[in-house]
């Protein structure tokens, strides 16, 4: 290990998200329900190691996620309960903050990934349904607007005897077009093109972090951490 560093705890209230970014950077943002304080990290790894750090801004609520958007990469995006934020990492700035309003009801728990197309941001993100289980949607939000439709909702399922998740923490995590999520009731993995489940992978209940990626031999490798300091990589072979 090269370098670690702590980042600083204000206060037992408050939240912290983390959002890991290229070049050695990441988001993070730290704050109550009231307002949270959003941040971008650089390492430099010179003779003595250290970390910079900039402030992007503040919000007027909770957020509920940070994420980075592809195509854009110094662009960072932050999710509350009715507010799409985005702020632009090397001037950091924030961009622009819309509300976000729909036709239909809408109760987005975390967004995982998103790109943006022609002014709109797609944004994969777990939702809870009318029932309160978690589901999980593509989204389009209007930056302009802040009109925000659902494009596509997938089913997750953890097997095909149950019809839901048993709890509503799940964490998920999206890499086009694999998405794999856990909760108490394990970690899978589906192609998010046919809602196939390819693979059961865990059945720890204490799972905190994962990570997917797709492999030019047509494997995907998801590594999963749990509470314990347990790391364990998975390479599957989705037909």
């Amino acid at each position: 290990m090269e370098h670690t560093h702590w980042l600083q705890n204000r206060g037992s209230e408050e939240k912290l998200l983390l959002c890991g970014l290229k070049d050695l950077k990441f988001a993070t943002a730290q704050g109550n329900e009231e307002s949270f304080e959003v941040f971008i990290h650089a390492f430099s790894l010179e003779e003595n190691p250290r970390i910079l750090t900039a402030v992007l801004g503040s919000t007027m609520s909770g957020l509920k996620s940070l994420c980075n958007i592809e195509k854009l990469p110094n662009a960072l995006m932050g999710l509350s309960d009715s507010t799409l934020y985005v702020w632009h990492l090397l001037e950091a700035r924030l961009v622009t903050s819309v509300y976000l309003q729909s036709s239909e009801p809408l109760i987005v728990m975390n967004s995982i990934w998103a790109t943006i197309e022609n002014g709109l941001v797609f944004f994969m993100a777990v939702c809870e349904n009318e029932d309160g289980f978690p589901i999980c949607q593509l989204l389009a939000a209007n930056l302009a607007t802040g009109y925000c439709q659902i494009v596509m909702t997938y089913s997750l399922k953890p097997s095909h005897e149950s019809d839901s998740f048993s709890n509503k923490s799940i964490k998920a995590i999206y890499n086009e077009p694999f998405l794999a999520a856990s909760c108490k009731d394990g970690a899978f993995l589906w192609t998010a093109t046919n809602e196939y489940c390819c693979a059961a992978l865990e059945t720890d209940a204490e799972v905190t972090a994962m990570a997917i990626n797709t492999n030019n031999n047509g494997t995907v490798s998801v590594v999963i951490g749990n509470a314990t300091g347990c790391v364990n990589c998975y390479c599957v072979n989705c037909p």
